[in-house]
This record gives C-alpha cells, sequence and structure tokens, in this order.
C-alpha cells in the first residue's frame, strides 16, 4: 500500500501500485501537479473499477462453480446409482439360481448361513468324491496287473501242455 501527499499536505492510503506512485510524486517534484493528481485519481479509480468488476463477477464465477461441482456431483451420483443398479440385478440373479437349489426348502428365502453350510457341504462331498476316485483308479490298475498275470500264465500253461 502506498501513501500519497496530494497538493495540500493530506495523506491518503489507497492501493496504488509503486510505479504509479512514484510517477505522480515525479510529476508532482517537476511541477505538474495537474498530471500528478490525474496520474493518481486514474490509478485509483482503475484500481476500484478492478475491485468493481471482481465484486460483481465474483458471485458469478462461483456460482459456475458451483453449478460445476454441482454437475460432477450429479454424474457421480448417476453413475454409482448405476452400479447400484447392476449389483442388485446381479443379487437378484443369484437369488433365483441359489432358490431352485434343493438346499432351500420351498417357500424359504436362503439365509447366508444356511447357504454357506450347503456350500461347505458341497465342497466336502467333492473332496470324498476325488479320494473315491482315486480309490477307485488304483483298484482298477490293481485288477489290470492281475488280469495280464493271468493270462500270461494261462498262456504259460498252453505252452506247456502243448508241449
Amino acid at each position: 500500500m502506498a501513501h500519497y501527499k496530494a497538493l495540500g499536505g493530506r495523506s491518503k492510503s489507497v492501493n496504488v501500485p509503486e510505479i504509479h506512485f512514484f510517477n505522480a510524486r515525479f510529476k508532482e517534484q517537476i511541477g505538474d501537479v495537474l498530471a500528478a493528481r490525474a496520474v493518481y485519481i486514474q490509478q485509483t479509480v482503475t484500481i476500484n473499477n478492478i475491485s468493481l468488476c471482481l465484486t460483481l463477477l465474483f458471485p458469478f464465477i462461483l456460482s459456475n462453480l458451483v453449478i460445476d461441482s454441482l454437475q460432477n456431483c450429479k454424474d457421480t451420483l448417476a453413475t454409482c446409482q448405476n452400479e447400484l443398479e447392476a449389483a442388485k440385478s446381479e443379487i437378484q440373479s443369484w437369488h433365483s439360481s441359489i432358490q431352485n437349489e434343493p438346499c432351500v426348502p420351498a417357500g424359504a428365502t436362503p439365509e447366508p448361513k444356511m447357504l454357506l453350510d450347503y456350500l461347505q457341504a458341497l465342497k466336502s462331498s467333492e473332496e470324498s468324491l476325488r479320494e473315491q476316485l482315486e480309490k477307485a483308479k488304483k483298484k482298477e490298475a490293481a485288477f489290470i496287473v492281475t488280469y495280464a498275470k493271468r493270462e500270461q500264465e494261462i498262456a504259460e500253461l498252453k505252452v506247456s501242455c502243448s508241449k
């Protein structure tokens, strides 16, 4: 903030850039009082006009920022609502497919605990079936080996009997 001594020794405090303050003071020192006063008044009026413009434009700029921000929020809300609807649709699809499973009694609503227990039982059943399959494969291999040995014994007996 610069202090400018106007003619008559009065002191005023205004927001005038330093270069304009020195310009006005220089004109005053060389005796051009009217030019000094004109520079000072021009700069004061320019600054006041800028302040007035900013004061008038600020609500408009602020409202545009708020409108843009509000639009972004609305877009985000719309996206979230679409995702929510998609999730609800997927849950309904799961609910429909689970409703037809034998673990849910007719007319009953599937409860998460009941479904988890059912899935655990299915997993245990799958493991048990895998173990039974492995045992069956081993027995089959043993029968094949036994059968091959018997076939070989029969072939040996036929050869020894024909001699």
